[in-house]
């Protein structure tokens, strides 16, 4: 803490403060509000500038870049021809009550189609909270698996909503990963401090990957080395990665030399 007087410090702060909401899938916990994490950043980066050190500050990732959103895709739902027409058929009411709220029809065939989820928001509350999925909505890697499975979720029934991010949830992850990210970038003072941008960082990781120590590093679940079974948090090599990422910055910004962390030094996903 600061009471050692530090001469250089390192922070990584607010990715919880959109995180828990998401991983609730907006059904527990809040997203922290702007003004008040605004606040307690100031708060901290004050008492870091009373003790004249420097230090590095990361910013936080987009949640389209961590496998717990993204692993599941939302075209999951595999049919047969037989099957599709008995979806077709058994949602012929929902699609006429659709159509007289102007809300989209529910259409199914043979091969990969969109999972049916909970959704209690106006229009849908009127013809039965539910609906297919649409792009840039989420299915967490929470959802039971025997459950879509076996016993008709996504199907003939609404995947619930605590295993969803839908439109507005997005928006507001979004929205708050925006303003914390503008926060930590504004609350850098002077030349004392290095920027250290995880989300272009692990956009990198989604968009081509890297390869640092002859190991390539992606956000692919199990495969990629950088996200750990449960889809969140970072492996050995991943948490690897972003110690390099803080020595790059630090490096640039102070011109020191302090050595590169060894990728191969550390584990990447531990099977059971």
């Amino acid at each position: 803490g600061l009471q050692v007087n530090p001469t250089f410090y390192s922070l990584w702060i607010g990715t919880y403060d959109v995180l828990g909401y998401a991983l609730s899938g907006g059904a527990g916990d809040v997203i922290t509000e702007q003004a008040v994490f605004q606040q307690s950043l100031n708060a901290i980066m004050d008492a870091i500038a009373a003790t004249g050190a420097s230090g590095a500050i990361a910013n936080i990732p987009n949640i389209k870049d961590i496998p717990f959103f993204t692993t599941i895709p939302i075209y999951g739902l595999q049919l047969t021809q037989d099957l599709a027409d008995q979806l077709n058929q058994a949602y012929a009411p929902y699609n006429q009550g659709a159509q007289a709220v102007g809300a989209p029809e529910m259409v199914f065939q043979a091969g990969y189609n969109k999972f049916v989820i909970a959704d209690t928001n106006a229009p849908y509350n009127l013809i039965g909270g539910l609906r297919q999925i649409t792009d840039g909505e989420y299915l967490l890697m929470s959802v039971p698996q025997d459950s879509l499975k076996c016993a008709g979720w996504g199907s003939q029934k609404p995947i619930p909503g605590q295993y969803t991010l839908i439109a507005p949830e997005v928006e507001l992850i979004n929205n708050a990963t925006i303003g914390f990210n503008t926060a930590i970038e504004t609350s850098i003072f002077g030349n004392k401090t290095a920027l250290v941008d995880i989300n272009s960082a692990f956009s990198g990781l989604s968009a081509h990957g890297f390869t640092i120590d002859g190991v390539t590093l992606t956000n692919e679940f199990v495969q990629g080395n950088v996200f750990a079974l449960d889809g969140i948090h970072l492996t050995g090599q991943g948490n690897a990665f972003v110690a390099h990422l803080f020595i790059k910055q630090i490096n640039q910004l102070f011109t020191s030399n302090v050595p590169q962390v060894n990728i191969t030094d550390y584990p990447a996903v531990t099977f059971p």
